[in-house]
């Protein structure tokens, strides 16, 4: 990776991919392909005070080896790992929940 220092072992894995999530009122997405149908409603995020996020490989994946996350100094994308939260109030919905 550019940014990879030399003290990290360069035979693994060091470049990486930078990913979106988005998680909309229709699903869950990774890079604009739906991968879920978990929904914003469904998370209950009005109900929290944080939010965890859990990352894993699935046991029946073609490769079930494991996944590095990589933050600024690392790999291709020198940028630490970043959570955006967007809220758009719908009027017609907030009348409805009031």
């Amino acid at each position: 990776g550019i940014y990879t220092p030399r003290w990290w072992k360069l035979e693994g894995s060091q470049y990486g991919h930078l990913k979106t999530w988005k998680t909309t009122d229709g699903g869950t997405y990774l890079d604009g392909e739906k991968t879920s149908d978990v929904t914003l409603d469904q998370l209950h995020l009005p109900e929290h005070h944080s939010i965890q996020l859990r990352v894993g490989i699935d046991e029946h994946a073609e490769h079930p080896g494991g996944l590095n996350i990589f933050g600024k100094g690392f790999g291709n994308h020198d940028q630490d790992i970043i959570l955006r939260l967007h809220i758009r109030r719908d009027p017609e919905r907030a009348e409805a929940l009031a």
